[in-house]
């Protein structure tokens, strides 16, 4: 390596390597920014590559990279700016903070104050918090951070490479599922949120699907339901799809993160009540007024099919918890009671779920592409059927957008591009119709959410049918 600004001397007369006082060496110079350069290059082509971008030309590979660069700094400094130079950062990163102090201190993992939780999640995900929460607050919010950014930049690799076909790309089939989704990526950052993290378990266990090995698969699938519930249903997909192993492998990695672990560390009696108070308390209990902790279950903010259907079919009014100095907000098209809603939701689930499996493609038909268009309405799916589901949840909308966005690139069907690029435009109408500017919220409360996953799910279930092989009969 040559020190800045130094020169090699290459070659001397007719190229024998000497020099004479009367024949002067040949002088190339090869400054050290030349081979800064040539580094910064190779850098890239890796990230090109690990990215799927290597169709890209050179130009359009920097103008991506730098631009997700941009963004991650603006990103990052979002929480820890507030932590090092403020009063410190709050929302869920405190919650994250407590239940690590509790984690190391022996104390309970779950403290009830005015009838709620002040921690909603599992006793193994306070374990995964107790390691950052031993340096401090700070250490703990810069290492959520930083997680949450390369969960980010993971996922739109994994997202690439599980939708692309090795066709030409254009920046914008790479940029547009990026873009559209960046307010879901800023609350993970705003939040302390770790459904992003989620999302990239997801699609390695898909990666790994992809791959033949079954049993990796059920690792992540199972890592990211034992963190935050919702991702377990997934198993009755793997079991329609006759993933024995991946099931297998994911309730024995279940059971490693939900008891052994916690249980080898706070005693086994202990983690088990503890467990089946969280059970009990988030997944078991509800009512008319309230589910899993939240007193605002069924206001606008929660952006899932169960609370839509009871705001549309029953009067509900979506402003009374979230903001009282607002005026009630109804959308109820009918006036049933809560009973009856909930029997309807669940009679809607399962209509939706036959559906879907009866617009899967035979087994022997699958390929690479009709499976990335099934697993992003896979991934739709199973948000809109979580009963509590933030506008954050929508993060999960990354992969449909990519796999849409490579189809588009390559279609050569006119019809269906045009479809594809209304589908996508209106659905991300409906999604900016969520601002909370816009004042009343009536399309957060009809669930312009909800309706925004349906329209992608149903463009996608278009591609997914056209992608798959042939009959062999």
């Amino acid at each position: 390596m040559l020190a800045p600004g130094s020169a090699r001397t290459v070659g001397g007369f007719c190229g024998s390597g000497s020099t004479s006082p009367s024949k002067p060496a040949a002088i190339v110079l090869v400054p050290s920014q030349l081979l800064e350069k040539r580094e910064m290059r190779t850098r890239m082509r890796f990230l090109a590559d690990v990215c799927c971008l290597r169709p890209l030309v050179s130009w359009e590979r920097y103008v991506l990279v730098g631009s997700f660069l941009a963004a991650s700094v603006a990103l990052l400094a979002e929480p820890i700016v507030p932590e090092l130079f403020g009063h410190g950062k709050g929302m869920d990163y405190l919650q994250w903070f407590s239940a690590g102090q509790r984690m190391l201190r022996g104390g309970p993992t779950y403290l009830v104050a005015e009838g709620h939780l002040g921690f909603l999640y599992t006793p193994f995900a306070a374990l995964l918090m107790a390691i950052p929460s031993y340096f401090g607050k700070t250490a703990l919010v810069v290492t959520l951070a930083c997680g949450t950014l390369a969960s980010w930049w993971i996922a739109i690799c994994l997202a690439n490479r599980l939708a692309g076909n090795g066709d030409r790309l254009s920046p914008w089939s790479v940029a547009l599922p990026v873009v559209v989704t960046l307010p879901f990526v800023y609350d993970q950052f705003h939040l302390g949120q770790p459904n992003l993290f989620l999302l990239t378990l997801m699609l390695g266990g898909f990666l790994l699907l992809r791959a033949d090995r079954g049993w990796l698969a059920g690792l992540p699938f199972a890592a990211a339901a034992a963190i935050k519930a919702f991702p377990v249903m997934i198993v009755p997909y793997l079991l329609w799809r006759r993933q024995w192993r991946t099931a297998a492998s994911m309730a024995a990695f279940m059971m490693l993160f939900l008891v052994v672990l916690p249980g080898t560390i706070r005693g086994f009696e202990r983690n088990l009540n503890e467990l089946d108070f969280w059970v009990h308390e988030m997944l078991l209990s509800g009512d008319d007024r309230e589910f899993a902790q939240r007193a605002d279950t069924f206001s606008w903010k929660n952006q899932s099919l169960y609370a839509v259907e009871h705001r549309l079919l029953r009067p509900v009014d979506a402003e009374s918890i979230t903001d009282r100095k607002s005026p009630p907000l109804y959308v109820n098209l009918l006036n049933l009671d809560y009973r009856t809603v909930n029997k309807i939701y669940w009679a809607t689930a399962i209509v939706i779920g036959l559906i879907f499996v009866a617009a899967l493609p035979a087994y022997s038909r699958r390929s690479p592409r009709s499976d990335a268009a099934e697993w992003g309405i896979l991934l739709l799916l199973i948000v809109i059927a979580t009963p509590l589901v933030r506008s954050y949840y929508y993060i999960w909308l990354l992969f449909p957008y990519t796999v849409l966005a490579h189809r588009l690139a390559s279609e050569p069907d006119r019809r269906l591009a045009r479809a594809t690029i209304a589908a996508i435009g209106f659905s991300v109408v409906l999604l900016i119709s969520g601002i909370n500017v816009i004042q009343p919220r009536y399309p957060q409360a009809a669930g312009n959410f909800v309706w925004a996953a349906i329209v992608v799910a149903l463009i996608l279930a278009v591609h997914m049918r056209r992608d798959a092989l042939p009959s062999k009969g």
